[in-house]
């Protein structure tokens, strides 16, 4: 008898057919745990975190201003961005690129060149496993040193900047009383921007003889400090916190035999505020 063919077409078929069947059953669905998976190996790990500090909120130009923080989880040699805003909406720039130590923690060196207030922030830049971090701003106010005489007056009498000489030391950096009238004064509207003086009153050597003169320092319209002295006397030097006051005046009096006459030459000598300007 004449063998029957095979049908080996329907056979392929059917070995097909089962093996879809069987793909169907085994592979994971589309939001499975195994495809979550998958996705969360593509997905930045955002879990890392940066700090930022600063070890002053007041800085004199020329000092030195410490800028640090930590990344954590600690990797070492994590590239840490400082940068600084010169001015409130102004732009930020990058001030300088520092890697972190194994511990994660990081540190900048700041000497700040130009009064006035500034911002710090710090930048982790994204990696192929960490999303871009950036801190907040940190605000910091940088003052210059200035002699108070030579700054712009805002209103005087009988009282001028100049040198003047007490007990034989020359004070060039001075406000000076004249010698032919009684009182006088010189105000300087600061306007907030200053921390503190550092001052001494006095009467100058060319004073006439037996007189003295009885000198005050006030901020906006208060008394501070009132002293009397004698030709060629000078106190020590004083500090004096100005804070949020707006006005510093020098006012004084020239006085002979306990009565108000003229001849002393009241001094504010070579004295010095620290200003954000």
């Amino acid at each position: 008898m004449p063998s029957r063919p095979h049908r080996r077409g329907g056979g392929v078929a059917l070995l097909v057919l089962v093996l879809l069947v069987v793909g169907a059953l085994v592979a994971p669905a589309p939001g499975s745990a195994s495809d979550a998976a998958v996705r969360a190996g593509d997905r930045r790990d955002a879990r890392r975190s940066v700090t930022v500090a600063v070890d002053r909120t007041q800085v004199e130009v020329g000092r030195v201003l410490v800028v640090r923080g930590r990344v954590t989880p600690a990797v070492a040699r994590t590239l840490v961005k400082v940068q600084k805003q010169l001015r409130t909406g102004g732009r930020w720039v990058t001030e300088a690129q520092v890697r972190t130590r194994a511990d994660g923690r990081y540190a900048y060196r700041d000497r700040p060149s130009t009064p006035g207030r500034r911002h710090y922030r710090v930048v982790v830049p994204a990696t192929a496993r960490h999303e871009r971090l950036r801190t907040r701003a940190l605000t910091v106010t940088v003052y210059r040193a200035h002699f108070l005489a030579d700054l712009p007056v805002q209103v005087q009498e009988s009282t001028t900047a100049g040198s003047a000489t007490i007990d034989g030391t020359t004070y060039p950096h001075s406000s000076v009383g004249a010698a032919d009238v009684t009182t006088g004064f010189v105000q300087w509207r600061v306007a907030r921007r200053c921390r503190g003086i550092r001052f001494a009153m006095g009467a100058a050597d060319d004073s006439a003889a037996g007189s003295s003169a009885r000198t005050d320092v006030l901020l906006d319209g208060l008394y501070y400090f009132r002293e009397v002295h004698a030709a060629g006397d000078v106190a020590a030097p004083r500090y004096l916190r100005i804070g949020t006051k707006e006005r510093i005046r020098f006012a004084w009096t020239s006085q002979a035999g306990g009565v108000d006459a003229a001849g002393a030459r009241a001094v504010l000598a070579d004295t010095v505020v620290w200003c954000a300007f």
